[in-house]
């Protein structure tokens, strides 16, 4: 994760923007172009709210990344920008990159029709889509048949109330 507010933010990637992008892109085996911060400012996430990176185990570029964007509190009509930012090709101006990084869209409701399509095609293309049934197929490993919500909570450390 790397939003400003992120855990992993502070632990992994300190200080603001102008310290924080130059060390994810440093991990993401790309760098970014002269004049960056002016695009972005020195704080903030660059737009990126999630990263996954395969690295190979080289220093040569061309990794695998994933950029993901959550919208959480988007309405579909409002998935556009948020589509939009998971492409990196929309900042090509301030990023450096060999292979173009795949880019994921979660958004938090499950948005099907009753045969399983997508409700509107339009809205979730040209990004991977992760919406409420795939996520809940993640976490249950593939369509398990069932889900241990209280497992999951327990192995993430996150406390539940009785």
């Amino acid at each position: 994760m790397f939003g400003p507010n992120s855990v992993a933010r502070r632990t992994r990637f300190s200080g603001g923007l102008s310290a924080a992008l130059p060390a994810l892109t440093a991990v993401m085996g790309m760098g970014l172009k002269p004049g960056w911060e002016r695009n972005f400012g020195t704080s903030g996430d660059a737009k990126i709210d999630l990263v996954g990176v395969y690295n190979f185990n080289d220093s040569a570029r061309g990794f695998k990344v994933v950029i993901g964007q959550c919208a959480a509190m988007e309405e579909e009509k409002n998935w556009e920008r948020k589509r939009q930012e998971a492409q990196l090709f929309t900042r090509s101006g301030s990023f450096d990159y060999l292979v173009e990084p795949d880019a994921v869209l979660f958004i938090p409701v499950c948005y099907r029709q009753p045969d399983g399509d997508w409700v509107n095609s339009d809205y979730v293309s040209s990004v991977v889509t992760v919406d409420r049934v795939r996520i809940l197929n993640i976490l249950a490993h593939d369509g398990a048949t069932g889900l241990d919500v209280a497992a999951l909570f327990t192995k993430a450390g996150i406390s539940i109330a009785a």
